[in-house]
């Protein structure tokens, strides 16, 4: 049996998170955790993943483009 790297299981556990929120219609939920997966997917050198996943969710909040979770989602971005 193989064991998943830390880094497999973490993007794993990520990506079950933002698609159990994203079955809940969370918004809010479903940004910050698109922003903590898009951050560990920066990290890990995948900055157009990164890219892809966040970029249409900010798009959906531009009525608010001053709040502290946009703030961050878009530090995540080049």
């Amino acid at each position: 049996m193989l064991s998943m790297s830390a880094s497999d299981e973490t993007h794993t556990c990520l990506l079950q998170a933002l698609d159990t929120i994203r079955n809940m219609g969370a918004r809010g939920w479903e940004f910050r955790a698109a922003t903590d997966l898009a951050r560990f997917l920066a990290a890990e050198g995948r900055i157009s993943d990164a890219e892809a996943l966040l970029q249409p969710i900010l798009d959906k909040f531009d009525e608010a483009l001053d709040t502290e979770d946009l703030k961050i989602a878009g530090g995540v971005l080049p």
